[in-house]
């Protein structure tokens, strides 16, 4: 995304009616650069780039990831369980079946496929199972929506990782979540 984008999106997004808001957001963006406020961008002639240490560190938490999703899902669920979600179509079941055989499952489509369909139901699963579970989105809009759907409750993933701006995330290797599932939404 080229700097100027980016400030108007901010502006767009903040809708901010002061007359310097372009120039107050430019000037953020631009301490957050040159400090280093945990941004991973970094301007280089006129456009935005993730900064390489930042990369390196995403690249190797995916690597993780998909090593994870190799893996067996570590609880056992009886196929009986699937007969809770007759309505789903054949991807949604495939979807469900891979979440009910790997460790660390991506699920990914357009809108209107039946994501949310999958993640109500695995809710509806693991509740029969008696798997722990939290369900998380990155905001509060759709963490509202899940809980809609779900009748579960969900929080944005910075609440479910107790974030807090001087201290960090509050939740990590050392302190990890209670649940035995985490499902994040969007």
């Amino acid at each position: 995304m080229i700097r100027h984008e980016l400030i108007a999106s901010a502006e767009k997004l903040l809708t901010m009616d002061e007359l310097d808001a372009t120039d107050r957001i430019a000037d953020r963006l631009d301490d957050m650069v040159v400090d280093g406020d945990g941004l991973a961008l970094v301007t280089i002639a006129g456009r935005l780039h993730y900064a390489p240490k930042v990369l390196h560190c995403q690249e190797r938490e995916v690597d993780q990831f998909l090593a994870a999703g190799s893996e067996p899902f570590p609880h056992e669920v009886s196929e009986d369980l699937l007969s809770l979600a007759p309505m789903l179509d054949d991807s949604q079941r495939r979807a469900v079946q891979a979440v009910l055989s790997h460790r660390a499952v991506l699920i990914c489509g357009g809108a209107g496929v039946g994501k949310t369909v999958v993640v109500s139901m695995l809710a509806k699963i693991f509740d029969a199972a008696e798997i722990s579970y939290d369900l998380c989105a990155p905001t509060g809009k759709a963490a509202r929506r899940i809980e809609q759907l779900t009748g579960t409750p969900a929080q944005t993933i910075h609440k479910l990782l107790s974030y807090h701006p001087e201290m960090g995330w509050r939740v990590n290797r050392e302190n990890p979540l209670k649940a035995q599932v985490i499902i994040a939404d969007e």
